[in-house]
């Protein structure tokens, strides 16, 4: 089965939405499901290169986010949220993907479940 996870709250957000869509994309995975995550508005944050992360909570969801890619899971960042947060992709951490709307609709077509956080 695959599945679409959608994470636009901001790794910062009271109640940790973007926390646990993340254990939940680690729990899916780890039982065999395959997990795309598309990281859209304050989720962009997971995504980019910073060189000193003093927010313990980011940096968890990040290094999680890590490990992730480590393991081949798909991790796009939304291009149209990326022109306002960062100059180049190269920005991004590595094995993050510039997505776009186009291609968020292509994996929601291709999934059985789609959630988003």
């Amino acid at each position: 089965m695959s599945w679409t996870i959608i994470i636009q709250s901001r790794p910062d957000a009271p109640g940790n939405p973007a926390f646990t869509a993340l254990r939940l994309a680690g729990a899916a995975v780890a039982d065999g499901e395959t997990v795309c995550l598309f990281l859209v508005e304050g989720a962009l944050q997971l995504a980019l290169k910073t060189p000193e992360i003093e927010d313990e909570r980011l940096q968890a969801q990040r290094d999680m986010l890590c490990e992730f890619i480590e393991l081949g899971m798909s991790v796009q960042a939304c291009g149209m949220c990326l022109t306002r947060e960062c100059k180049s992709e190269g920005d991004l951490l590595p094995g993050v993907e510039k997505g776009s709307m186009k291609t968020l609709v292509a994996s929601i077509r291709q999934s059985e479940k789609v959630l988003t956080f």
